[in-house]
């Protein structure tokens, strides 16, 4: 398998000015964020990280 490292730190330097990263917790938070995206609710520019575990 070939490294990413190159490509992606091209990435963060181009998506650090527009990509922002929204992370929640729990599984209501999956659910909820889930449900926004599949809705369409969510700005195209939202990264979003989701984590059953409920806390950090």
């Amino acid at each position: 398998m070939m490294s990413m490292g190159a490509e992606y730190a091209a990435f963060r330097a181009g998506s650090g000015a527009w990509l922002k990263i929204h992370r929640s917790y729990g599984i209501a938070a999956v659910e909820q964020t889930y449900q926004a995206v599949l809705a369409g609710k969510t700005d195209a520019a939202s990264g979003q990280i989701v984590s059953m575990w409920p806390t950090k």
